[in-house]
């Protein structure tokens, strides 16, 4: 509807200038705020019971307006009721009277006027509508993100009767499933609300996808998973390559099957699959085309790390612990606190707790290395032997192929400087428990070249080393395997 601007009379301006482009429509507190500014007056909101719902204008003319609700109840609406020397009209914006506009001026209401700020009211009305109807979707989004971020949380810590149930409010039985495979992609922080809204559209039927707790640009997208096809991705996956294609600055990192008690693994792979892609032409990777330390662990070292976990056991009823550990081990602190929802002097308090019962010095990179190791060991069926030893597992063939094959690519990262080379760094640095600064000492180059060959080591490796993430303690594990660097005393 158009409103025609009435010039000299006190006629609208304003107003009809915010409808005149459609391409921006004017929401109707804006609505309200010109109008009044048209009047030379003040617009109020009003509800039945004369609770103010929104008002623009003068304050004194709202004040006016206040005193004329009272006087309104004796009077039939639309007729000019006068407070003093101002003039007021009451227009209702809901058949029931359940709404009503009231508008104040010094001055009286021109015929031509009047008919014009009547239908601004209707204007008024219609958008005052959509406004909140656009905010009520809001707020359901809010909440189902709400939901989707507490299903994920509760799968990182094992908690999978709990999620399942909470997953079941927004999609009956989307995690009545066996697997899942977690996917992240990632974008520019500012595009991050579109990307996860491109992804609800495209997938939100068959996953759940979640704006990362920890990482401002990422998405994670848990996706129920049927039997691996070797041959084509799965349609959640197809999508997320195609909405990854859509800008240069996005890169998807794709976890294998996981048990969907094992989420928290899955993710940890989807995170090394993204760093991966990041430097491929294409920008995406899928951990089920790369050979990980978990797939490199030997069978018989179900029955090492059962036996080195066990003390976590007895004390850990639930889980919480062991889970808030294998997260603990792959991310910093701060990060581990966001992914699982909680403070981060709860974190420091669980992983106190860990480390009491295993009675080990999670301050120590190696010794944090050999969790890390055991926490990947499978758990196979049937009797398991407890005689197994950590020196045994890492006399693995696979194992030690899979180390010496991580090791060489990121011997390749950088040239070797005099007698310094990368492997040396590395071993000093996990040595040191990640400090750059004594690393560098060790192996004779300054601080800064140290820094700048472990970030060309974890490009060349997909994977971070420093600050505390995971991929430190791979590098550690690998060194144990191949050149016998020492993660615990005998065990």
């Amino acid at each position: 509807m158009s409103i025609r601007t009435l010039g000299r009379d006190g006629g609208l301006t304003k107003f009809p200038r915010l409808l005149a482009n459609p391409a921006t429509p004017p929401g109707g507190a804006a609505l309200m705020t010109a109008l009044a500014a048209d009047l030379d007056g003040a617009v109020v909101l009003f509800k039945a019971d004369g609770k103010v719902l929104s008002r623009a204008g003068s304050t004194a003319g709202a004040e006016v307006v206040r005193a004329a609700i009272s006087k309104e109840r004796a009077a039939r609406l639309g007729r000019e009721i006068q407070v003093h020397d101002w003039h007021v009209r009451l227009w209702p914006l809901a058949a029931d009277g359940a709404l009503t506009l009231a508008a104040a001026r010094r001055r009286p209401w021109p015929l031509q006027t009047e008919a014009e700020a009547l239908r601004a009211a209707t204007i008024i009305a219609t958008t005052l509508a959509a406004d909140e109807n656009t905010a009520e979707r809001g707020r359901l989004d809010t909440a189902r993100r709400a939901i989707c971020r507490s299903v994920f949380q509760l799968l990182m810590i094992g908690q999978v009767a709990e999620a399942q149930r909470v997953a079941g409010a927004l999609q009956p039985l989307i995690l009545d499933v066996e697997s899942v495979r977690i996917h992240v992609i990632a974008g520019r922080t500012r595009d991050r609300d579109a990307l996860l809204e491109a992804c609800e559209a495209r997938i939100g039927s068959l996953a759940i996808p979640v704006a990362c707790p920890a990482r401002s640009g990422h998405v994670i997208v848990v996706e129920p998973a049927a039997e691996a096809d070797a041959d084509e991705p799965s349609s959640v996956r197809a999508a997320l390559i195609e909405l990854t294609a859509r800008s240069t600055s996005r890169s998807l990192g794709s976890s294998r099957r996981h048990p969907i008690a094992a989420t928290s693994a899955g993710y940890a792979q989807a995170i090394s699959a993204l760093a991966e892609a990041a430097a491929l032409p294409h920008r995406t990777a899928n951990a089920e085309e790369s050979r990980s330390l978990a797939e490199a662990v030997p069978a018989v070292a179900g029955g090492w790390a059962a036996r080195l976990l066990e003390p976590l056991a007895a004390v850990d009823d639930d889980g919480t612990l062991r889970h808030t550990l294998e997260v603990a081990l792959t991310f910093t602190r701060s990060e581990t606190a966001a992914i699982l929802g909680v403070h981060r002097n709860t974190v420091h308090a669980r992983l106190a707790a860990a480390a009491h019962a295993l009675k080990a010095d999670l301050t120590r990179l190696p010794h944090r290395s050999a969790f890390h190791l055991a926490l990947r060991a499978r758990s196979e069926g049937g009797a398991r032997d407890d005689r197994v030893t950590l020196a045994e597992v890492l006399q693995d063939e696979q194992l030690k192929a899979w180390g010496a094959a991580l090791l060489d690519r990121l011997d390749d990262a950088v040239v070797p400087r005099g007698r310094a080379r990368m492997r040396d760094l590395l071993r000093a640095f996990a040595d040191a428990d990640g400090c750059i600064n004594a690393a560098a000492r060790k192996t004779g180059l300054s601080p800064n070249s140290a820094s700048r060959w472990l970030v060309a080591a974890e490009a060349a490796g997909g994977m971070r080393l420093r600050h505390g993430y995971g991929g430190a303690h791979e590098v550690a594990i690998a060194l144990a395997a191949t050149e016998g660097f020492e993660l615990l005393p005998a065990v």
